[in-house]
């Protein structure tokens, strides 16, 4: 709070929340708080606050919404966040592999409302399939698919691009050389 006596800039203006909150902060070069320092020169009136400590209770505010943005993201609202996750991920997302020459091509990956996906390597479909749930994906193993086993990778949408991370996936061939490592582009 201001010391006593002490009102913002105008006398028939009542003080701030950013007044009381400069009035706690430690003025660089005095040892004390603004309050503190008010209270020594009781006549005097309160200065705008310095650039500096402008600064300051910017900083200040940055960090406490960076707190309560974090804090939100480990209540329940991490169920919510998964969930629009695998809504905003539909539609079809095309990547071009040059390298190995065993999987040259253009690869589109097809994301279904329902949760399920299927390829196209240069614009024709193949029997292989894969399942989303949330930010993973997973490729399942034997039938048509190269790998005899289940792979499971990583979702990350940002805009138009998506890229996939190995969660796990035991396979080297096919799809390891084909999903993850490329940058995924969404189509019209």
């Amino acid at each position: 709070m201001l010391a006593e006596g002490h009102t913002s800039c105008r006398k028939d203006q009542a003080p701030t929340d950013a007044w009381r909150l400069a009035s706690r902060i430690a003025l660089r070069g005095h040892s004390g708080t603004l309050a503190q320092a008010s209270a020594y020169a009781p006549n005097a009136r309160m200065k705008r606050p310095q650039p500096a400590l402008v600064t300051r209770l910017t900083y200040l505010l940055v960090v406490l919404l960076v707190v309560a943005s974090v804090a939100a993201c480990g209540s329940g609202h991490r169920a919510s966040a998964t969930t629009s996750t695998t809504a905003t991920i539909t539609g079809k997302y095309t990547t071009t592999i040059f390298q190995p020459v065993s999987v040259q091509g253009t690869y589109t990956l097809i994301f279904k409302k329902n949760g399920t996906g299927d390829t196209e390597v240069n614009g024709q479909p193949t029997a292989h399939t894969f399942t989303f749930k949330g930010s993973t994906l997973t490729s399942p193993g034997g039938g048509a698919n190269v790998c005899p086993t289940l792979g499971t990778y990583r979702i990350h949408l940002a805009g138009k691009h998506l890229t996939l991370t190995v969660i796990h996936d035991p396979c080297t061939i096919g799809r390891a050389q084909i999903l993850p490592g490329h940058i995924w582009t969404k189509g019209g």
